[in-house]
């Protein structure tokens, strides 16, 4: 931020090409930074209806990694104005405010940690004190060591340790972005596990299972984030900090079964190997066929035992073991065209890109796969290729011929081509603008040695 203020006034009175580059990511840094605050300002909402790419973002905090990689470039262009024009910059002011900043937020953070109580409960009325302690030392602290990142900057733009400034840069990119990538120790995965164990030796290429395990279907932890990330005031956490840093406890209170421990272990439920439901499987569910929007919004509902089956539901996994359901309809099923079944499909080959199948039948049928319709999906009878048709408002079907069929499903999703192509397009002209950048450079050195030697 220092250099982005420094030299701000110099780039936007100026119509160089970096003058252009500065514009551009400053630009690309307000607009992101206003999009991170979410719903809380109308350029979200805007931005969400006009840009269809946008609903990929799992949280709008995300585009705070484009601010902070644009905050990088612009810090860049500024070391870079700085070192070339060699002017006097005013170092001292810049010093005496971050100076006064840090003390301020020292303060602060000083009150917050230990004198919070006693002088917020005369100015708020809702008594929300540990949750407004947390935030306001959340912002004191951020604001003390931006404080003291700044004045260590001004510190080594004093004495012309450029190195240091491009190593702060370097660690603040790491820190900052870190946040917005959970990780896990590997230690709580619990690679090892009894229910998974006999579930993966129970569980064939047609059928599934689903956890009912915190009372919340098809995600096998009803609390994920709860449990991992959000601890107490923000949330009734059921493990502390140092239960869950021994594991021992927090072993034990999960039931022996990790986060997303079906994807650990290659299980399928219902909805694939994700913890998130898809929408289409909430509406299919859903007893009063309603429409919703938000992931896993199945808390404490209680799913008919023929949707189960139509979504081959096995095993069942509840508080009191693994208990199997025999009436299960298979994964690979064969209908007449009254919706009636007549028999299954041989499943040869069973990738998440990739399906390979036989079936026989005596006449014209419909075949269904019980897996989730969605883009990018090819079907091919017998090496030529078929629409697939959405069934039930779900799976994928197909037309079967009558006699013996090989069936094949392959996932090229079409934003995976676009993205080849872009790609490639872009490192070509990468490199051709390096050769001939390279050439005109030499024919230029040349062509001066040569006036030179003259």
């Amino acid at each position: 931020m220092v250099f982005v203020i420094l030299t701000f006034r110099k780039f936007i009175s100026s119509d160089s090409a970096k003058s252009r580059l500065f514009r551009f990511f400053s630009v690309a840094a307000l607009v992101s930074l206003l999009f991170a605050l979410g719903r809380y300002t109308p350029l979200y909402k805007a931005m969400f209806s006009i840009l269809p790419f946008l609903k990929v973002f799992r949280g709008p905090t995300e585009s705070l990694l484009i601010f902070n990689f644009s905050l990088a470039l612009l810090t860049g262009l500024g070391l870079d104005h700085i070192l070339k024009r060699k002017e006097k910059l005013p170092l001292r002011k810049i010093a005496f405010v971050s100076g006064v900043s840090t003390i301020v937020a020292l303060f602060g953070f000083t009150l917050t940690r230990f004198a919070f109580h006693s002088i917020w409960r005369r100015v708020s009325e809702f008594h929300t004190l540990e949750r407004d302690r947390v935030i306001s030392e959340l912002i004191s602290s951020n604001i003390l060591i931006a404080s003291l990142l700044i004045l260590t900057s001004i510190y080594f733009l004093h004495k012309r340790k450029y190195t240091f400034i491009v190593l702060l840069v370097f660690i603040d990119l790491v820190l900052f972005n870190s946040r917005y990538i959970f990780t896990s120790p590997r230690d709580t995965l619990r690679l090892e596990s009894n229910t998974a164990q006999t579930l993966r030796e129970a569980l064939n290429s047609q059928q599934r299972f689903i956890s009912y395990q915190d009372v919340e279907p098809f995600t096998g932890l009803g609390n994920y984030w709860e449990n991992m990330v959000i601890h107490p005031p923000f949330a009734e956490s059921f493990y502390t900090r140092k239960e869950a840093l021994t594991l021992k406890e927090l072993n034990s209170r999960v039931g022996d079964l990790a986060l997303n421990w079906n994807i650990t272990h290659s299980l399928p439920s219902p909805n694939g190997y994700a913890s998130f439901m898809l929408t289409d499987y909430v509406n299919f569910i859903s007893p009063d066929g309603s429409q919703s929007t938000r992931l896993n919004d199945l808390d404490f509902m209680q799913v008919s035992e023929e949707k189960l089956n139509q979504l081959t539901v096995s095993y069942k996994l509840t508080k009191d073991g693994i208990s199997e359901v025999p009436e299960a309809l298979p994964r690979a099923r064969i209908l007449d065209y009254n919706g009636n079944l007549t028999g299954q499909a041989e499943i040869v080959i069973n990738t998440p890109e990739h399906i390979l199948l036989r079936a026989s039948v005596d006449e014209p049928s419909i075949f269904v796969l019980a897996d989730s319709y969605y883009p990018g999906w090819q079907a091919y009878v017998n090496q030529k290729q078929v629409d697939i048709e959405k069934y039930q408002g779900l799976f994928r079907s197909i037309a079967l011929p009558q006699g013996e069929n090989i069936i094949e499903f392959k996932f090229v999703p079409r934003t995976l081509i676009i993205g080849g192509v872009i790609t490639t397009t872009a490192i070509i002209y990468t490199l051709y603008v390096l050769v001939v950048s390279r050439i005109k450079n030499e024919k230029k050195g040349s062509e001066l040695e040569k006036d030179a030697q003259d």
